[in-house]
């Protein structure tokens, strides 16, 4: 009896010696806090934030231009009350175009909600504005950015800012810049040390604002300005963002081209996977600040999983940002020249050097692979493409 009762201590104690282990050490995969889903609703945009306490915050609603198919009712929706959505603390419109908020009228008769924000109010279509007469009726109040409406989160530990627009982004952005696109809304949201950087539309204008004026953009998930257009994602905003990995909403065999292929190879090149809606289906990013777990999200039974960061790799995504090179080089005027020591110039021409095609980058990553494997499947189904490809 003494030996049976010395084992169940013995066995208590080493529980316990497990169980108070220093604080220091994070497990290898912390548990989700903060979740970003990018669903998959065609060619549009519609990202779902989960924090804890099942508290949902609603970033565009995809949908069709003109009507016709309704991806509310029919996509979007369904998928909500799958993830257990049953109250909205927050919906954005990024801005006003239809493959980012047709989706959300019926999400709205649907669901309810505490805010709608929007850009700006002023200059709203027919349909946009419908939009929000219909939130104003189903008693959201009404938010917005350019106005100078500020974001305010409850959600600690989670750290949320809105970064764009301003009031007077207009007159910052030019004249001939001032489309809907470039009046996206840009969200980061961030726990510990992993973050996320959704960019709406914006375009090589607004990207070069944000890199003028905003505070720090690097993110750990970026998600690809409009749609990987060759429009945007500039190389000065990739490097400044320098994603651990890139998501885009971008429906499969879409009319545009899109991932446009400059814009892929941008990303690729450096070693940022891109994953997309058309090619992965719904997706969704957990982190409880320090891993990052990316999932397809399945219609019907478990999801997948398609990669995971662990503690050390986010460890080291995050010790890079002192050692990235600045976005901007500093003006010219404030470095001082570089003696050159005087010498005799020959009077024989150099001789002119051959150049050589540069070498193909090396693959850095199985996402590089499938890339080009894509491609080649794509010229072979004979897809018809945009012109600009």
């Amino acid at each position: 009896m003494r030996w049976a009762l010395a084992g169940v201590l013995a066995g208590l104690a080493l529980a316990a010696s497990w169980y108070l282990a220093p604080l220091h050490e994070a497990p290898t995969l912390d548990s989700p806090r903060l979740c970003l889903s990018v669903l998959d609703v065609g060619q549009g945009d519609a990202l779902l934030l989960s924090f804890p306490g099942e508290r949902y915050w609603l970033v565009d609603g995809g949908g069709v231009p003109g009507g016709g198919y309704d991806v509310g009712r029919k996509r979007l929706l369904p998928m909500l009350r799958r993830m257990g959505v049953e109250h909205l603390d927050k919906l954005f419109v990024s801005h006003a175009h239809a493959d980012h908020f047709e989706g959300l009228f019926a999400v709205l008769e649907a669901i309810s909600g505490d805010e709608l924000w929007l850009p700006s109010t002023t200059g709203l279509g027919p349909r946009a504005g419908a939009l929000v007469k219909l939130a104003r009726r189903r008693g959201l109040r009404i938010r917005e950015a350019a106005r100078g409406a500020a974001l305010v989160s409850d959600l600690a530990p989670v750290d949320a800012e809105l970064l764009y627009p301003w009031p007077g982004w207009e007159q910052d952005v030019g004249t001939s810049h001032r489309g809907v696109n470039n009046s996206s809304m840009v969200l980061r949201v961030a726990l510990g040390r992993v973050s996320f950087l959704l960019t709406g539309d914006i375009e090589a204008p607004a990207e070069r604002l944000l890199l003028e004026r905003a505070g720090p953009l690097r993110a750990t998930v970026m998600k690809v300005p409009h749609h990987a257009s060759n429009t945007s994602s500039t190389a000065a905003l990739v490097a400044a963002v320098d994603p651990l990995v890139a998501v885009a909403g971008i429906g499969e065999g879409n009319r545009f081209g899109f991932p446009h292929a400059s814009v892929s190879s941008r990303y690729l090149s450096r070693g940022t996977p891109l994953y997309w809606t058309g090619r992965h289906g719904s997706m969704r990013l957990c982190t409880g600040g320090f891993s990052l777990r990316l999932e397809q999200v399945a219609e019907r039974g478990r999801s997948r999983l398609l990669r995971q960061w662990d503690v050390d790799e986010i460890s080291r995504w995050s010790a890079r940002e002192h050692a990235v090179a600045p976005s901007r080089a500093p003006p010219r005027a404030h470095r001082a020249p570089a003696a050159v020591p005087a010498r005799r110039v020959s009077k024989r021409p150099a001789p002119k050097k051959r150049l050589r095609p540069l070498p193909e980058p090396a693959a850095r990553d199985v996402t590089l692979l499938d890339e080009r494997e894509w491609r080649r499947s794509r010229k072979a189904r004979k897809r018809l493409r945009a012109p600009w490809r």
